[in-house]
């Protein structure tokens, strides 16, 4: 493990600690949890130049460096989002999911199949929108988590510094489902990618694998959520259950596709 990767891991895990430090003294979490932050991801940005330039590409070729990957882009966009709707609270939340996928980055064996060489536009797309996609729909989960905390406290009638500490619930539901529609885009577009670069390589759409099949379901279930969402005004503690529980089976299924992809079983 490099200096810098190590350093990264370590500022989150003291952003996080923070967080909940100030969470327990019932205090604004301040300064320290943005300064924190921008040193982590300095040292988050400089482990994601290193690993390129020993590798000599953008680490995309396995699921092992698309796992890195992610979790850079995760704390981007929470930084992109942070400049227009204040998201300390998330910091308690996201940041050791972020830290939970670099530990597994560090260590579990590197993948010895590669995803595909990144060479074409569209597989270069594919993988790009891909990441972006599960950068998102993690945001969107850390808001669905949220909301579900305080929703399951307010229904108990319970009063605690939680409580005071959580944004709003209605913006928390609506982060939530703007960031998972991002992502549900994002994740269409992928497909896309993916379905177009197959054509151009192999010769035909679509060759139905477990990959494959799981990922349209991930998208349909989303899909549906989204739309149920906008038709039938299907809101509250079911849709963001829902969402919430297809995220986590979503990151479980990359966690076992990595192991499989070891043995070459998919």
């Amino acid at each position: 493990m490099s200096l810098a990767l190590f350093s990264a891991v370590t500022c989150y895990l003291f952003a996080a600690g923070w967080a909940c430090t100030r969470l327990i003294r019932d205090l604004p979490i301040g300064r320290v949890l943005h300064v924190l932050t921008a040193i982590g991801f300095g040292f988050h940005t400089l482990a994601l130049l290193q690993i390129t330039a020993a590798a000599g590409h953008v680490p995309l070729t396995t699921q092992h460096e698309i796992l890195f990957l992610v979790g850079w882009c995760t704390i981007s966009l929470y930084l992109i989002l942070h400049t227009w709707m204040p998201m300390d609270q998330g910091a308690l939340f996201l940041f050791p999911l972020v830290v939970f996928q670099m530990i597994l980055f560090i260590f579990l064996p590197e993948s010895a199949t590669a995803v595909a060489t990144p060479s074409g536009t569209w597989l270069k797309a594919h993988l790009a929108l891909l990441i972006l996609a599960y950068a998102a729909l993690g945001i969107g989960w850390v808001g669905g988590l949220m909301y579900l905390i305080q929703e399951r406290q307010l229904r108990q009638q319970r009063v605690s510094r939680l409580l005071r500490f959580l944004p709003a619930l209605e913006r928390l539901e609506s982060m939530h489902f703007q960031c998972t529609l991002a992502g549900f885009c994002l994740l269409a577009l992928a497909m896309l990618g993916g379905l177009v670069w197959h054509r151009e390589v192999y010769g035909t759409w679509l060759a139905f694998n477990l990959k494959i099949g799981f990922s349209f379901l991930v998208l349909a279930s989303y899909g549906a959520v989204l739309v149920a969402r906008r038709l039938w005004s299907y809101r509250g503690r079911p849709a963001v259950l829902l969402s919430s529980v297809t995220f986590v089976l979503l990151m479980f299924f990359l966690l076992v596709a990595n192991i499989f992809a070891k043995l070459g079983r998919i």
